[in-house]
């Protein structure tokens, strides 16, 4: 299994965890309850629905990447001439780059703050 997998497995196991206390949060909000306590059940319900919503829309994006092939992009086929240009290119772009030295190495004076001693 590839992280991607194991991230949809963990998320589907949230999205189970969740129901029940989700479903029992609006039953409670269902009930004749008082102002406050039909205010919390209100207020715990919108935290279980921006939760479920956020988790569906990670899995739905962990699915398409999936199904995308990740983690590897697969090859593109090319013809001759596109592969001529691009080993052209490639093989101009390594000739500037190997006439680029390299910047000056760092000189360290080999200095360090052990501690301060009294005055």
């Amino acid at each position: 299994m590839s992280a991607v997998s194991d991230a949809i497995v963990e998320i589907d196991a949230q999205l189970v965890a969740l129901a029940k206390p989700h479903e029992g949060w609006r039953d409670f909000y269902k009930l004749n309850l008082k102002p406050d306590a039909g205010r919390y059940a209100g207020d715990r319900i919108v935290v279980y629905d921006r939760r479920e919503a956020l988790l569906n829309q990670a899995r739905a994006a962990l699915v398409a990447l999936d199904a995308d092939g990740h983690p590897g992009i697969a090859p593109a086929p090319t013809t001759a001439e596109i592969y001529a240009d691009l080993r052209d290119n490639d093989a101009t772009i390594n000739a500037a780059f190997s006439e680029t030295p390299a910047p000056p190495a760092v000189v360290t004076l080999g200095l360090s703050a052990e501690g301060t001693e009294p005055k």
